[in-house]
């Protein structure tokens, strides 16, 4: 919240608005706290992993080939920023992710305002979700969110990235949309010298 973009954000809106700094900075806080996770390990590796196990097995046959994971992995230079890029079949998508990546890497993805109700807001930020809303026009919110992304993944936070930006019914790939695409990649910005790494992951029921 006290990041230098947003703080400037801040004093850009309040002098084209004329709204108070005070009433701004609380709604950035709102933003904030909205849009920010508490990644707990015990929910993610224990009591996700146990539910996650149940539900999918129940569900599905996962099928994945963790041989190709591997020498994705192994390409990526030293500490760059990973981010696998998914298509979108199903509001179960996250879940089998996590599922079948859980040995290999926690994933943070983010999550529509649907899922803004307890106890689904509980179970998303203990895992490692962020809260991100669709359509929003106040510009302040999405440099919040901006910054926060590019927080996120510049401290090493593996970011999952539905490129779709909803389910496709047919199979077929959808536009793309490409907001947090460019959130990720604007990345260089701030640290020119960084990679960032694109995984493709495919998803098929």
């Amino acid at each position: 919240a006290q990041d230098p973009a947003i703080t400037e954000a801040v004093a850009a809106q309040a002098r084209l608005t004329g709204e108070s700094r005070l009433l701004l900075r609380d709604k950035v806080d709102d933003y904030v706290n909205e849009i920010a996770p508490f990644f707990s390990l015990a929910a993610y590796y224990r009591f996700g992993a146990a539910i996650g196990k149940r539900i999918v097995n129940f569900c599905f046959e996962v099928v994945m080939n963790p041989t190709e994971f591997e020498v994705q992995a192994a390409r990526a230079p030293v500490g760059a920023v990973r981010v696998y890029v998914i298509n979108h079949r199903a509001n179960m998508d996250p879940l089998i992710l996590a599922y079948a990546l859980l040995r290999r890497v926690p994933m943070s993805y983010a999550v529509g305002e649907w899922a803004l109700v307890w106890p689904l807001d509980w179970l998303f930020r203990a895992f490692g979700s962020y809260f991100v809303r669709r359509g929003e026009t106040d510009p302040l919110y999405h440099v919040v969110l901006e910054r926060f992304i590019q927080l996120l993944a510049g401290k090493g936070a593996v970011t999952g990235f539905f490129v779709e930006g909803g389910l496709s019914r047919d199979g077929r790939l959808r536009p793309p949309r490409t907001g947090l695409l460019e959130y990720l990649i604007k990345l260089r910005i701030d640290q020119p010298d960084r990679e960032i790494v694109f995984f493709p992951v495919g998803l098929n029921y």
